[in-house]
């Protein structure tokens, strides 16, 4: 997947996916390390995707879970970070 250009990945929002609902899984189990794992891997693939394959709104909601995970395992520093990642994307 990651070997080939950026626009004949296939299906790059459905990985992105995968490891969202991954995130959101663990989160709720409050599995924060693999939550957090997932959500680093959904923003990388997303960050990689064609646009408009991944909304702008759904990065976001990736990073703000991102940050939550951080946040849950004391890790204040990442947390601060991925924020401030945050308040650069576009609106």
């Amino acid at each position: 997947f990651r070997d080939q250009p950026l626009e004949k990945r296939p299906m790059a929002a459905q990985f992105v996916n995968i490891h969202s609902y991954l995130g959101f899984s663990y989160e709720r189990l409050g599995k924060w390390q693999e939550a957090e794992r997932n959500y680093l891997k959904a923003i990388q693939v997303a960050a990689g995707a064609p646009k408009a394959e991944v909304s702008q709104s759904w990065t976001k909601l990736l990073y703000e879970h991102l940050a939550m995970a951080y946040k849950a395992q004391k890790k204040l520093d990442l947390e601060k970070k991925v924020r401030q990642q945050m308040s650069a994307l576009p609106k």
